[in-house]
């Protein structure tokens, strides 16, 4: 109950008293820190978080610069994470372009071996048109067709709440970071 609506050990003295107990005080409110003590032993206050393999994945674009062919460059950073094994297959790309999405979904796919049940994302362009009214979205034709046919389902995110997919906001910073500082022999486009 709110605290304004709780008894506290000398109103329910009072009360007690008034229907005829002869008990101190004191023992009232010993015994209400014993009650609290075994409440609170008794109710944890967490919820685990269980994920099947294969159940959930979280995918989200990043942001890196690169030196390419001597020359510094911003490449978009492509990330999809795992719930279960928290594997992750980050690929860079030129621009966020609908073909880079797609690509970059089907290689993650190869890397994993398989296609997850759920993908979280982001309010992405990529994947759904404009807001409209509140938290209703509608998928780019495009992506419904790629999604179909994979046969995964989609979930977006709440805007603004990036902790509801952490995992791979934390894996996006992680891999920027490291092609950032990777040596310029490598190919990543």
């Amino acid at each position: 109950m709110p605290r304004k609506q709780c008894y506290t050990a000398h109103t329910l003295f009072e009360l007690l008293q008034a229907e005829g107990s002869v008990g101190s005080e004191t023992s009232i409110q010993a015994y209400g820190v014993r009650w609290r003590k075994a409440q609170k032993a008794r109710h944890p206050c967490f919820c685990p978080w269980r994920r099947e393999p294969g159940q959930d994945a979280q995918v989200d674009w990043g942001e890196a610069q690169v030196i390419l062919a001597g020359v510094q460059q911003i490449v978009e950073v492509f990330v999809m994470r795992l719930n279960y094994s928290r594997r992750s297959e980050v690929q860079a790309f030129p621009a966020r372009k609908q073909e880079a999405f797609f690509a970059g979904h089907v290689r993650a796919f190869e890397h994993f071996g398989g296609v997850p049940h759920r993908l979280s994302y982001d309010n992405l362009a990529t994947a759904i048109k404009p807001f409209i009214e509140g938290l209703n979205r509608e998928e780019q034709r495009a992506f419904i067709a790629f999604r179909s046919y994979y046969l995964f389902s989609s979930h977006f995110c709440t805007p603004g709440q990036g902790h509801e997919k952490g995992g791979v906001e934390h894996s996006v910073g992680t891999s920027s970071a490291q092609f950032s500082r990777a040596p310029a022999s490598r190919g990543f486009l």
